[in-house]
């Protein structure tokens, strides 16, 4: 049975193992991406300390499907962007996902579709009036089928 919520602070240790699972997956033929433990050990200090002071800020939410053991086996997190007042809409936001990862064995059960789901409930419920993504890619198809599409955001990539 998998409870899906915010993560907790005693989770956050968690939350980095994953991270480092979800970039390793996607980064280890890159050139600068260093599996050592001593980088692992460095990138787990600085993640951790990321999700404390996001959480402490209060802008940012760690969804999380947790097992019946504790075991954190999906997460996405979300990050609310305030928008510029207008009339008829003074504070309105919008949310920015990325980080949507499940464990690789836990893959294809339905979990990080009813992860986003609780997110997008929980988004309606809380006034966000867009919740926008960068997909990996190959999973446009998982999103399209959550009712995410293309919208009217440009992008620009500092080259450096």
């Amino acid at each position: 049975m998998l409870t899906y919520r915010p993560a907790t602070p005693a989770e956050f240790p968690q939350l980095a193992e994953l991270r480092w699972l979800f970039r390793a997956e996607h980064d280890a033929a890159h050139p600068k991406f260093d599996a050592s433990e001593a980088a692992r050990a460095e990138f787990t200090a600085a993640c951790l300390d990321f999700l404390r002071e996001s959480h402490a800020e209060g802008r940012w939410t760690f969804w999380i499907a947790v097992d019946g053991d504790g075991t954190i086996v999906s997460n996405a997190y979300v990050y609310r962007v305030p928008k510029v007042p207008r009339p008829g809409r003074l504070r309105g936001q919008m949310g920015y996902v990325t980080n949507v990862y499940t464990r690789l064995e836990r893959r294809g059960q339905g979990i990080g579709a009813q992860l986003l789901g609780c997110m997008q409930a929980w988004a309606r419920e809380n006034g966000i009036e867009r919740l926008i993504l960068w997909p990996a890619e190959g999973r446009q198809d998982f999103y399209a089928r959550l009712g995410f599409g293309p919208g009217e955001a440009l992008e620009w990539e500092n080259g450096d």
